[in-house]
Formats: C-alpha cells, sequence, structure tokens
C-alpha cells in the first residue's frame, strides 16, 4: 500500500511537472509570438521613419530651391531698380542741364533785350535834348524877335 501511494504520488507530481512543463511551452510561445509581433510593428515604424525622413530631405531641398530661385528673383529686380534709378538720375541730369541752357539763353535773351531798350531810351533821350535844344533856340529866336 505504501508503494502504491509512492507510485501515485510520483505519477502525480510527474502529470504536475508534465502540466508545468506545457504552461511553460504555452507561455513561451506567447513570449516568442509577442517578439515577433515587436519586431514587426520596429520594422514598421523604421520603414516609416525612413519615409518621413526622405519626404523631410525633399521638402528641405524644395525648400531651399525656392529660397534660392526667391534670392536670384529678388536681385534681379534690385538691380533693375537699380538700373532705373540710375536712368532715372541720368534723366534729370540731362533735364537740369537743359534748363540751365534755356535759362542762360533766356539770361542772354534779356540782356539783348535790355541792350536793345538802353539804346532806344538813348535815342529817345538824346532826341529828347535835341528836342529841348530846339525848343530852346526857338524861344530864343522867338524872344529876339
Amino acid at each position: 500500500a505504501r508503494l502504491k501511494e509512492e507510485v501515485e504520488s510520483r505519477v502525480v507530481k510527474m502529470e504536475q511537472s508534465e502540466e508545468a512543463d506545457v504552461a511553460l511551452k504555452r507561455q513561451l510561445a506567447d513570449i516568442e509570438q509577442a517578439e515577433v509581433e515587436l519586431k514587426r510593428q520596429l520594422a514598421d515604424a523604421e520603414g516609416r521613419l525612413e519615409k518621413a525622413e526622405e519626404r523631410a530631405k525633399e521638402r528641405w531641398s524644395e525648400a531651399d530651391s525656392a529660397l534660392k530661385v526667391h534670392l536670384k528673383e529678388t536681385e534681379a529686380t534690385l538691380q533693375e531698380a537699380e538700373q532705373q534709378v540710375i536712368k532715372a538720375e541720368l534723366a534729370l541730369n540731362a533735364d537740369l542741364a537743359a534748363m540751365r541752357q534755356k535759362l542762360e539763353g533766356a539770361e542772354e535773351g534779356m540782356g539783348q533785350v535790355a541792350g536793345e531798350l538802353g539804346s532806344k531810351l538813348e535815342e529817345l533821350e538824346r532826341r529828347i535834348g535835341e528836342f529841348d535844344v530846339a525848343a530852346t533856340s526857338a524861344a530864343t529866336s522867338a524872344g529876339h524877335a
């Protein structure tokens, strides 16, 4: 009877051991499945990260190119504006020179007119003088007569 109990005890322990072994194997399989899933998720995340990096590089490159184009356009606009300012300054200088010439011509013309008026005034004064002399002579002659 004791032997029978011992055998039964050993059988129970073996069965318990087998059940524990099966449970451990199940847990190991679950852990391996979880590891496979985590590796898949990690690979997926790495793939998304690479794509995001590629998109960021593309956007950076596009922004850099757009900035360079804008900078060139701005430089061209500034150069064009500078040329327009230079042209306007040259035109203004030419207009000022033309106005100076007109003023000088007008001053000369006014000088000529003033000279002519002066000559005519002198002529009138001479004639008035002659008239005064003639009138005085006539009055003197009339007074002697």
